[in-house]
């Protein structure tokens, strides 16, 4: 069995290669980050609120093939979508895909101006280019 120094290290590395992509991981409204243990694997867990996928993700490090392991988990605990064999850089592209981004560029950029526009959230640029809510003074 892992110690809890040793999960909470992979932890910490999976948090950092999150935090190379910081844009992408914020865009799943990821929250309550904790270091696990994942089928014997040591890990990251966390809660996302995506266009995809609401629910729990789990990042496992299986140490003998070097290689991550991902597991979106419904609020029962069961895994709906998972992948094996991901290295460390098509790690945030994998959760993306589960989580937030299954298009285009393009088609993703009209996805969300339509959702900003269905929860009226507009937000614009004053003359100092500070964001602002369109709503707001």
């Amino acid at each position: 069995m892992k110690d809890n120094k040793e999960n909470e290290s992979v932890a910490e590395g999976i948090i950092e290669l999150l935090r190379d992509s910081a844009f992408v991981a914020m865009s799943w409204g990821a929250t309550g980050f904790r270091s696990i243990l994942y089928n014997n694997m040591p890990g990251l867990n966390f809660t996302v609120n995506g266009f995809l996928f609401k629910g729990d993700v789990t990042v496992a490090l299986n140490e003998g093939a070097d290689l991550y392991e991902v597991y979106c988990l419904d609020a029962g605990g069961n895994v709906v979508k998972s992948c094996n064999e991901v290295y460390y850089d098509e790690l945030v592209d994998r959760i993306d895909g589960f989580v937030e981004k299954d298009t285009s560029d393009e088609e993703y950029y009209r996805k969300c101006k339509g959702w900003l526009a269905e929860n009226e959230v507009f937000i614009h640029c004053n003359r100092d280019n500070v964001l602002k809510r369109a709503d707001s003074s």
